[in-house]
């Protein structure tokens, strides 16, 4: 598969249109371009180039020198552009396990019996207090181990 149809479908994966990915290719391939030169070279219409070119710029690949006139438009590295991704992409997921958490519990309860997958959670909680109020909040989600040293609760059951 060729380079451009590559980053044809990773521009779809991250919101780009094809004249996104194009003007961006033509800057790579020939460094800093005003706007016209970057519809020729591009093959995206001029009445486009300027929109498309701008938005690339609000996004944060591409840098805008617009002392010169024309402006004069440049490629930001394509590493600094794949490292930014990788930061959004994990942000995101890292918002997300929570509540994929949250889900994977109501699953279990909903299906007690039939959940044939285990995982394994480690909670590092600090107190009396805090221990009682997890192991309250953990009852009926199946096994719990705790390992305390607070002998207060070895004496005692809770219960629901």
């Amino acid at each position: 598969m060729s380079i451009e149809k590559r980053l044809q479908e990773l521009a779809r994966l991250i919101g780009l249109t094809s004249y996104d990915i194009k003007a961006y290719i033509a800057l790579v391939e020939n460094g800093p371009l005003t706007a016209r030169d970057v519809a020729l070279k591009a093959s995206i219409p001029s009445s486009k180039v300027y929109s498309v070119l701008h938005k690339l710029y609000r996004l944060g690949y591409v840098e805008i020198d617009d002392k010169k006139r024309p402006e004069l438009f440049y490629a930001v590295s394509p590493t600094d552009i794949f490292n930014r991704l990788i930061q959004r992409f994990s942000d995101y997921v890292n918002s997300i396990k929570p509540l994929i958490d949250s889900l994977q519990l109501m699953y279990e309860s909903t299906y007690k019996g039939r959940v044939t997958a285990q995982s394994e959670l480690l909670y590092v909680v600090r107190g009396l207090d805090s221990t009682k109020e997890l192991i309250m909040k953990s009852m009926g989600y199946g096994n719990l181990d705790v390992a305390t040293p607070y002998i207060e609760l070895l004496d005692h059951r809770y219960y629901l």
